[in-house]
């Protein structure tokens, strides 16, 4: 598996762009299996929010980060 925080930082940036997105969609979208998805999402950047996995303050603040 590629470096956790790269593909966090993928899942975050998707999330930033599309927001909430259910788990098994989310997976699909990035290309991923749901063997690499789920212990990722796993992760102070993302909780369940209406209409699936949205990011938390921790993960907004990730996001903003990067520019």
């Amino acid at each position: 598996m590629a470096d956790p925080m790269s593909e966090r930082r993928r899942i975050a940036d998707y999330l930033a762009g599309h927001g909430p997105t259910h788990g098994d969609k989310l997976a699909e979208a990035l290309g991923m299996t749901l063997e690499e998805f789920w212990p990722l999402i796993n992760h102070p950047w993302f909780d369940l929010a209406r209409g699936g996995y949205d990011l938390t303050a921790e993960g907004q603040a990730a996001v903003g980060d990067e520019g």
